[in-house]
């Protein structure tokens, strides 16, 4: 797995795919337990590069920009 971060300029590169977001290593993801984590701005939400699984899940607020737009796993 690639995973890299240009913080500078807010985008993180993951397999190649880059995307704007940042790395976040306060905590490990709570399926596979691997660190960073990435967050990414597009969908307001973490998501790990390894299992390629979002964090939590989609919110039930009608009122969500953000979620329903949002794709089942993440794309990298």
């Amino acid at each position: 797995m690639e995973l890299s971060e240009d913080e500078a300029n807010r985008v993180v590169v993951v397999n190649g795919t880059r995307l704007d977001g940042t790395l976040y290593d306060d905590e490990p993801c709570k399926f596979c337990g691997f660190t960073p984590i990435v967050y990414v701005d597009l969908y307001d939400a973490y998501a790990c590069p390894r299992c390629v699984r979002w964090q939590h899940g989609k919110r039930s607020d009608p009122e969500c920009i953000y979620c329903p737009g949002r794709p089942d796993s993440p794309w990298f």
